[in-house]
């Protein structure tokens, strides 16, 4: 079974073969847009969801519209091999994550995320699956890997059916998308 290793930025890379979708958010300030990540993808805000996001200091935000389960997507071809990787910043105010095998940039759609938040003095992982709208929590850990306001690097590796969810290295869960 291969394991998790670095590169020479410190990504993550559990498969060389994976396609790569990486944002260091190391471009230009904007409070409009966060624009082509530094993997080449774009980025897309759900429809239906009044989201503006923005970039400060190399950190993703929302700068308007915090919605649960809606957020931005990182468009990408290859949803069956694919290694994602971003930093986020943890609070408790919000939820910081990703969003991934999403059928499209549609709020109400199917897809799958990954949030960090932080309660009780503990960083939180939550996975959820969201189907045709609907929310189900997969998987919740609660960690110390990361608390209030850390920039915490978080990974998804998609190989076929197989998710699994890194917080700063670490594998924290793994599952199967049936």
């Amino acid at each position: 079974m291969p394991t998790a290793t670095q590169d020479s930025r410190g990504a993550i890379q559990p498969f060389r073969s994976l396609g790569e979708a990486f944002d260091f958010f190391d471009r230009t300030n904007s409070a409009s847009s966060l624009g082509t990540s530094s993997s080449g993808h774009t980025w897309a805000v759900e429809t239906g969801a009044s989201l503006v996001y923005g970039i400060s200091e190399q950190v993703a935000y929302c700068v308007s519209g915090p919605q649960p389960h809606s957020g931005a997507v990182i468009l990408s071809d290859q949803a069956d091999r694919l290694l994602i990787e971003v930093r986020v910043r943890a609070s408790a105010e919000y939820n910081a994550g990703l969003i991934f095998r999403s059928d499209g940039v549609h709020a109400s759609g199917n897809k799958w995320t990954a949030r960090l938040t932080v309660t009780s003095g503990l960083g939180r992982l939550t996975l959820t699956r969201v189907s045709t709208g609907t929310p189900t929590t997969i998987a919740t850990v609660d960690t110390n890997l990361f608390d209030e306001n850390d920039l915490v690097r978080l990974g998804i590796t998609l190989v076929g059916s197989n998710i699994k969810v890194w917080v700063e290295d670490q594998l924290l869960v793994e599952v199967t998308d049936a």
